[in-house]
């Protein structure tokens, strides 16, 4: 047994110098117009964030850690802290595999207007695979599927399947623009929940030197409920029963300046508008974030 442990220690002490150790940590502070995401009763409020992660990886290999604690001044039934735990193989330079571990829980039951706004844990694999058209033009396809279980919600577990098409483009050395494509498809347990999303998003970042970053981010998302269902009257004054649909457009903007290479600032700010035939989830929100990191 001792001979065995001096292995172990001999592999890791001679392998030391290929693994990089590396920490983040975030402090954000945030203040939005509507907290519930409602617009029966829209709710203004402030919260702080706090974000650690470790990462520890090496050529074939990367493992991370992350938990998030988040607080809120006024609704403090939104406050919530979460982990994940994950550990990414690449198998080559242009397909990785990723399985993670997650967890979120609420400090109480959330005043916030959503379908996954409860206490939920489980498990996602996901894989990248990425194709070098030139040196400036790359184009990638990401799959994901997660086992998600609702701790306070009796019998629901969802099954939910992603993908992602798109590309990156540097159409400058200072540059970056990569639009996608999103699909995804929620199985629940508890058929109201049932749904397919899909739509377009772009990212664009602008990096006039290595301390300063500008980025933009716009999506659309159209979700479609096959088992929820809404009473309507039509043009003729007939009433019919329609699938619930919502669509969520979010438009975000912020920059990042470094104070030194570990002293990240950062300045956000964000509108998302959610339109629906069901007015329960109609809302406009906005947010305005102030963010203070330190990394190694």
């Amino acid at each position: 047994m001792q001979k065995i442990h001096l292995i172990i220690f001999f592999f890791f002490v001679t392998n030391a110098k290929a693994w990089d150790f590396s920490y983040k940590l975030n402090a954000q502070h945030s203040q939005t117009n509507n907290v519930n995401l409602t617009d029966t009763n829209p709710i203004a409020d402030t919260s702080t964030n706090y974000l650690l992660t470790l990462q520890t990886k090496n050529d074939d290999w990367k493992f991370r850690f992350k938990t998030q604690m988040e607080n809120y001044q006024k609704q403090t039934e939104n406050d919530y802290y979460s982990g994940d735990l994950s550990a990414t193989y690449n198998k080559t330079k242009d397909n990785d595999y990723t399985l993670s571990f997650f967890k979120l829980v609420y400090n109480h039951t959330p005043a916030i207007s959503s379908d996954s706004a409860s206490d939920n844990y489980g498990v996602k694999v996901a894989t990248n695979f990425y194709h070098e058209i030139d040196s400036e033009l790359t184009s990638f396809i990401s799959l994901s599927g997660s086992l998600k279980n609702y701790d306070k919600i009796i019998d629901r577990k969802d099954d939910i399947v992603f993908a992602s098409v798109g590309l990156e483009s540097y159409l400058t050395s200072i540059f970056m623009i990569s639009p996608e494509f999103n699909l995804s498809l929620n199985h629940s347990t508890q058929t109201t929940y049932n749904n397919m999303g899909y739509g377009p998003a772009v990212t664009a970042t602008l990096s006039p030197n290595e301390d300063w970053e500008l980025s933009f981010n716009a999506s659309y998302t159209y979700t479609l409920y096959s088992d929820r269902k809404i009473d309507a009257i039509n043009g003729l004054g007939k009433r019919v029963s329609t699938k619930e649909h919502q669509g969520l457009m979010v438009l975000e903007t912020g920059t990042t300046y470094y104070i030194t290479k570990h002293l990240p600032l950062t300045l956000l700010y964000s509108k998302s508008a959610n339109t629906s035939n069901n007015t329960t989830y109609q809302y406009n929100a906005e947010n305005l974030s102030f963010g203070l990191g330190f990394k190694f």
